[in-house]
Order: C-alpha cells, then sequence, then structure tokens
C-alpha cells in the first residue's frame, strides 16, 4: 500500500454488516487520528420513518451520502472517517429488492476513499428497531460486502477482536496511509 502524498485527505471508509461496532471504531478512529468523523446516514434516516422503508427511500439515502462526501472537500482536516458510505447502499438496494436502479459505478468512481475497514462479525448480533439482519444473514452480507471491494478492487483489511484489540488491528490496516 502506498502511503499517500503530503498534505493529501486521507479518507477511510467503516463498513460491514449491522451490529459489527462501526460506528463506535468510526467515532474512535477521528478522535484518535484527530480526523473528521462523518456518520452513518441511512441508520438515522431509516430509524426516523414512522413507517417501512421504500425504495424511494434508498434514493433519497444515495443522494444524501453523496452530498455526505461532497462536504468532505470543504474540510481543513486531513484524515476523514466514515461511518459506511455508498457501498451499503448498493447492497441494500440488491439485497432487500434485487435491483440497481441507480448507476452506483459513477457514483463510487466518484466517491473514492483510500482505505476500507471491512468489520468483521465477531462482536454479537444485537437487535434494536432498525437491524433486520442476524444470524446466518449477517455473515452472507459480510462475504458480500468482502466480494463488493473485490471487485471494485479497493484496498481493504478486515477488522476484527473486541475494545482495544480491534482498535489495534483497524491502526495497523491503515499503518500505510499515514
Amino acid at each position: 500500500m502506498a502511503v499517500l502524498e503530503t498534505g493529501e485527505k486521507i479518507r477511510i471508509a467503516v463498513i460491514g454488516p449491522e451490529s459489527t461496532g462501526k460506528t463506535e471504531l468510526a467515532l474512535w478512529l477521528a478522535r484518535y487520528l484527530n480526523g473528521e468523523y462523518y456518520p452513518e446516514i441511512a441508520r438515522d434516516y431509516v430509524a426516523g420513518l414512522n413507517r417501512h422503508y421504500t425504495i424511494s427511500d434508498l434514493d433519497s439515502i444515495t443522494k444524501m451520502q453523496t452530498e455526505q462526501y461532497r462536504s468532505m472537500e470543504n474540510s481543513a482536516k486531513k484524515i476523514h472517517v466514515f461511518d459506511t458510505e455508498i457501498i451499503i447502499t448498493k447492497i441494500w438496494y440488491e439485497w432487500v429488492y434485487g435491483q440497481l436502479p441507480i448507476d452506483f459505478k459513477s457514483i463510487m468512481d466518484y466517491m473514492r476513499f483510500d482505505f476500507y475497514l471491512l468489520c468483521a462479525t465477531d462482536i454479537p448480533w444485537i437487535p434494536d428497531s432498525v437491524r433486520e439482519n442476524g444470524g446466518e444473514a449477517r455473515e452472507k452480507l459480510f462475504s458480500v460486502y468482502e466480494s463488493e471491494l473485490r471487485f471494485f478492487g479497493f484496498r481493504y483489511g478486515i477488522v476484527s477482536g473486541f475494545d482495544d484489540k480491534r482498535r489495534k488491528c483497524a491502526l495497523t490496516l491503515l499503518k500505510n496511509l499515514m
């Protein structure tokens, strides 16, 4: 993995199936690396609905994720840590609705990340009002995430372990970017 040029923004995406510690890890990394944190959009959006989400909601989430990424361009911070990104929405379209009505290739070409931290499913799944894919589905989704990263040729590493071990794993994977 090549080291980025001095002054260049470092864009990190923390992704993975539900309940794999993405938010906690992304928040910690942003603080530890003195970077900017970008919260997960889809979770808050769906939690705010008074109904089940629809495919048009995924369209809205996609637009919001693109705007969130665009907002990074105005930030003076060097390090940018995203708690999920557009891959989650692409997978969601396919997993839930069996279709992909948006040209994700062009969106993903625009929304480039320097490294993806793919969170392993070794943290127990905790159900809540938004989560819908525990058990075997979570394991299958992990494989889907990894397949997407490979398909697009994105640089990534798998983060595993609990608490400090998980954080150290992430830092080890990111060391060549800094």
